[in-house]
Parts: C-alpha cells; sequence; structure tokens
C-alpha cells in the first residue's frame, strides 16, 4: 500500500431489477475500473409479496463466487412499513467480521455481480441500487 491514503475519484451509481423472467440467472452490478473499484452503498427493495434472498457474487470473468445471501422481507421498502434492506449489512455478510467500513473492493477484472436464490414471484420485482466509486 502507498504512503498515500487512495480515495475513489469517480463516484458512480448501479442499479438491477430482478423479475419472474430472469429467474436466478446473475446480473452485473459493477465492474471494476482500470485500478480497482469500491463498492460502499446497496440498497435492496421488493414489492413480491415472499420474502426473497438476493445472492451477492464476485465474478473473476469466467467463474461466480457467491459472497453472501442478503435476506428480503416482503414489500421492503415498497409496503410503506418495512424498510429497504442494506446489502452490506452483517448479519447477512458475517465476513465482513466488526469492520465499520462493509464496502466491498474489487479488483481491476472483476464484477460484482448479484442473482436471486429463487425466482421472484410473477408481476413483481426485487431491485438493487448503490453508489461505487473507481480509484
Amino acid at each position: 500500500m502507498g504512503a498515500t491514503p487512495q480515495f475513489p475519484n469517480t463516484p458512480k451509481n448501479f442499479g438491477a431489477k430482478f423479475t419472474s423472467a430472469d429467474g436466478t440467472t446473475a446480473k452485473a452490478l459493477v465492474t471494476a475500473g482500470a485500478n480497482g473499484s469500491i463498492v460502499e452503498v446497496m440498497s435492496i427493495i421488493s414489492d413480491d409479496t415472499a420474502n426473497m434472498f438476493v445472492c451477492l457474487q464476485l465474478y473473476d470473468g469466467s467463474v461466480g463466487y457467491d459472497l453472501n445471501e442478503v435476506s428480503v422481507p416482503d414489500g421492503s421498502g415498497t409496503n410503506g412499513t418495512d424498510k429497504a434492506v442494506n446489502g452490506l449489512n452483517i448479519q447477512d455478510t458475517p465476513a465482513f467480521g466488526n469492520r465499520e467500513d462493509r464496502s466491498i473492493y474489487l479488483a481491476s477484472g472483476w464484477s460484482l455481480r448479484a442473482h436471486m436464490k429463487s425466482a421472484v414471484t410473477a408481476g413483481k420485482t426485487v431491485t438493487v441500487a448503490g453508489c461505487y466509486g473507481d480509484f
């Protein structure tokens, strides 16, 4: 690591919507920049009437490596009662340990993808969105 702290110099946003037609197919959320990237914010909402699970996956261009399973209660962030789910929460990603910074770092050539553990109910959607930056 260099003597000077590194900060993202290009802020960006990402988003993906999942419907029943997507099944459990992974969708790209973030592709790392030439010097790597950091995912700092991830919100997940659902208008599904069933509880869902979003799986986050690190992808090296050939193979996907599941990182976690984020529990998304029915109606999260859309029903006026339940809040949106933090996709980087400690309960669903214990590998983050006690770090206050729950960001995901991506090396150049890697990407962060998401897929549903089971298909979304017909006529419903699950949305994953957030913010990241390139170094």
